[in-house]
């Protein structure tokens, strides 16, 4: 898809950005989508930010609270796909602190007992593994992980 003058281009991106909070690295493959020739792109950008279209701060926040509250991801997730959207290490750090430890222990709880329930059987050393093994997968720290589990009886019997 290309649009043919940098008003177009420009319309285009901005509707883009309104729509939901963007990173810089995905408007600027908005903008290689569009056909916007590379003088262009900087300066659009600058203009988004001068707008208050494109913040990445905002970007960043915004990431981290709709992936853990919604997604139910833990630290190490949502700070990978931080920095896969291009996010400095310090501002995806930031974006982090958001989320509040009580909220983040409590997930995690929830997360353990919401897995024990799929369990046909009364929860043995076999599913105490697979819960372990899925609270990794989203992204949850083994050093949070397993104090938890350990608050539960997973002795099968």
């Amino acid at each position: 898809m290309t649009a043919s003058n940098k008003t177009d281009i420009l319309k285009k991106v901005h509707s883009f950005c309104a729509y939901q909070d963007r990173s810089s690295q995905q408007v600027v493959e908005k903008l290689e989508k569009l056909g916007a020739p590379m003088e262009w792109r900087e300066e659009i950008l600058e203009q988004l930010k001068a707008e208050k279209f494109l913040d990445d701060r905002r970007f960043s926040i915004s990431y981290a609270r709709g992936r853990f509250y919604q997604k139910k991801w833990g630290r190490i997730k949502i700070l990978r796909g931080l920095l896969s959207h291009g996010i400095d290490e310090s501002l995806a750090e930031e974006a982090l602190r958001e989320i509040g430890s009580a909220d983040y222990y409590q997930l995690i709880r929830d997360l353990i007992l919401q897995k024990r329930g799929s369990f046909e059987k009364k929860p043995g050393a076999v599913e105490m593994d697979k819960t372990y093994r899925y609270l990794r997968s989203k992204g949850f720290e083994v050093e949070l992980i397993l104090p938890e589990l350990k608050k539960f009886d997973w002795s099968g019997d």
